[in-house]
C-alpha cells in the first residue's frame, strides 16, 4: 500500500463534498476536479470552497479545503494503481446516523458534513432526516 495522502469524496444526493490536500501549483478546484474524476468518475460544472481549515494546527502546516461540487455527471472512476476505492451514495439521514454512532470517524469528513448540513443544505429537509 502506498503512503499517498488520502483524499476522499463523500456523495450526498446530487452533490459531492470533496476534502483533500492540494498538491503543487493546483488550486483547490483543480485538485477537487482531479480527485473527483479519479475516485468516483463524476465531473462537476461548479466547485465551491466552503471550508478552508488547518486539520492539525500546532503539529503540521497542512491546509485542507472542503468543496461542494455541483452540476454532476457520472462516468467511470480512474483510480491510481495502488488505490482501492468504492463509492456509495448516502442520504443525509444515513450520514447523520453514521456520525452519531461513530461509524464515520474521520474528523475532516465530519466537519465538512456537519458544516454543510448546518449552513449550506436546503432547510426543506424534514425533522426526521435531521435526527
Amino acid at each position: 500500500m502506498s503512503n499517498k495522502k488520502s483524499t476522499r469524496a463523500r456523495i450526498l444526493r446530487s452533490k459531492i463534498i470533496y476534502k483533500g490536500p492540494v498538491f503543487g501549483v493546483q488550486n483547490p478546484r483543480q485538485a477537487a476536479a482531479r480527485e473527483l474524476l479519479e475516485e468516483t468518475g463524476y465531473r462537476a460544472k461548479r466547485y465551491r470552497v466552503f471550508l478552508d481549515i488547518f486539520p492539525t494546527p500546532g503539529f503540521l502546516e497542512e491546509r485542507m479545503y472542503i468543496l461542494l461540487a455541483q452540476g454532476l455527471t457520472s462516468g467511470d472512476a480512474r483510480p491510481e494503481e495502488d488505490e482501492k476505492i468504492s463509492s456509495r451514495v448516502f442520504s443525509r439521514s444515513q450520514l447523520r446516523q453514521m456520525i452519531r454512532r461513530g461509524k464515520l470517524r474521520d474528523a475532516k469528513t465530519i466537519a465538512g458534513l456537519l458544516y454543510y448540513f448546518s449552513f449550506l443544505a436546503s432547510p426543506s429537509t424534514s425533522k426526521s432526516q435531521r435526527a
